[in-house]
């Protein structure tokens, strides 16, 4: 029986997660997610997936509890955000512990790893890691770039600079906690109930939505007053810090997630966010569900 591969990043291999996953790691993942057995999340033997515990605020005063799938695709995306951010803070770590030497050889090395590797990681064939692989690591490597190009040049970073603008993957930045995931499709439903959004409007849009990328089918918005609304929806996700972090360009991508009644959302639909009370009491009660 071969030795097992140890997976885990550290200081010197900061992406060795990524570029081992192939050594077992969906083997590794799935037997983790199998013995998830806490007191609000448990591996059903029966129903061959993960049950997790969720309160949902009906008003002030009624909350409603419920056991909801958590499917191992998603707890797959949970584990790739965490190695992710793990990975970025270990380059952090490094770029403020070590000498401009070390930091040189670590750096160099990195992208090294990331150029050697990278095209033959983007042919992974899973699902969703054939997604989460390349992405993952693009976003690990862009922020070692900025964080160290200021101080060093030399060909190496001009090659990768080149591989990753050639990628030309665009995040949106509206990436939820992974605690937050099992509560999307109440989400949808309370948004659909109150006739604030298409009624064909799919969880799977959401996802993407919420995954930082751009839904393959636009999440339609129907309502009347449909800027305000969604200028207070936007307002209320960065007031709940749902989100892994909030965009800096919170308005920039808007158009390309979201239209008004089949009609592109305006440029600066933001300058006309009125909106009545009983709206954002609906808003609040939805996205109470999401964070709850």
């Amino acid at each position: 029986m071969p030795a097992l591969v140890s997976l885990e990043s550290n200081s010197t291999e900061p992406i060795r997660f990524f570029l081992l996953y192939h050594h077992g790691g969906r083997n590794m993942l799935e037997r983790q997610y199998k013995t998830l057995d806490e007191p609000e999340l448990y591996y059903d033997w029966d129903k061959h997936v993960v049950m997790v515990y969720v309160e949902t605020l009906i008003d002030e005063d009624v909350t409603e509890t419920s056991w909801e799938e958590y499917q191992f695709e998603n707890y797959i995306r949970d584990r790739f955000e965490e190695e992710t951010q793990k990975s970025i803070q270990l380059i952090t770590e490094t770029y403020r512990s070590k000498g401009n030497s070390e930091n040189a050889f670590a750096y160099k090395r990195l992208l090294r790893a990331f150029d050697r590797h990278f095209e033959r990681l983007k042919n992974y064939l899973d699902y969703p890691e054939c997604e989460l692989l390349p992405s993952s690591l693009l976003e690990i490597v862009s922020h070692a770039i900025k964080q160290y190009d200021q101080f060093y040049d030399f060909d190496l970073i001009a090659k990768v600079k080149k591989k990753i603008k050639s990628e030309d993957i665009v995040k949106t930045g509206y990436k939820i906690k992974g605690k937050y995931w099992p509560r999307i499709p109440g989400f949808n439903d309370a948004l659909i109930e109150a006739s604030f959004i298409d009624p064909k409007t799919t969880v799977e849009q959401w996802h993407e939505f919420f995954r930082g990328e751009f839904p393959k089918v636009k999440i339609k918005w129907i309502v009347d007053s449909p800027s305000g609304h969604l200028w207070y929806f936007i307002k209320k996700i960065k007031d709940s810090e749902i989100l892994v972090a909030f965009p800096k360009q919170q308005y920039k991508y808007l158009d390309r997630i979201f239209t008004f009644n089949d009609d592109a959302v305006p440029e600066r639909f933001y300058d006309n966010h009125y909106l009545r009370e009983e709206s954002k009491e609906i808003l609040n009660k939805a996205l109470d569900i999401l964070k709850s």
